[in-house]
């Protein structure tokens, strides 16, 4: 943890998950780099009860040293570092990053109670965060639930 504490701006952890904000990033959109953390967090505990929805797949990652990669622009995300303990990195950019994103129904005027009310509903942009991150939980998910999520 030292190491990526020197290497980052700024770190924090979801449920044991290192999650490592460039400098860039954070004097960029300190607002943006919480709302990937939230999107994290949301995503290992989909119930909002406190606890990983999945304590088997968050093991993996907590164990294995996995790690949430959040740089500023493009031109950084090539420049991802190479930081030793780290298991698996996954990196998504700020540049990618849409708060209140349609991702969410109600920013894109549906009901969030009423599902029959999505499909219509349309508008706010849309950004790549939950995308990102659920590539470095299908890849926890695949090799503790291979005949699940593991490709054929």
């Amino acid at each position: 943890m030292e190491l990526v504490n020197n290497l980052c701006g700024r770190v924090t952890t979801v449920f044991w998950v290192d999650v490592c904000v460039t400098q860039s990033a954070w004097v960029t959109s300190p607002n943006k780099c919480n709302n990937v953390a939230h999107v994290f967090y949301q995503l290992l505990d989909n119930d909002a009860d406190g606890t990983p929805d999945d304590p088997m797949v968050l093991a993996r990652m907590a164990e294995n040293g996995y790690l949430l990669w959040v740089p500023a622009k493009e031109e950084e995300a090539e420049d991802e570092p190479h930081i030793p303990g780290v298991g698996w990195s996954q990196m998504t950019g700020l540049f990618e990053a849409a708060p209140n994103s349609s991702d969410v129904p109600s920013n894109r005027g549906a009901d969030s109670a009423d599902r029959s009310t999505w499909k219509a509903a349309t508008g706010a942009t849309s950004g790549a965060t939950v995308k990102e991150i659920l590539h470095l939980i299908t890849t926890a998910a695949s090799l503790v639930y291979p005949d699940k999520w593991a490709p054929q």
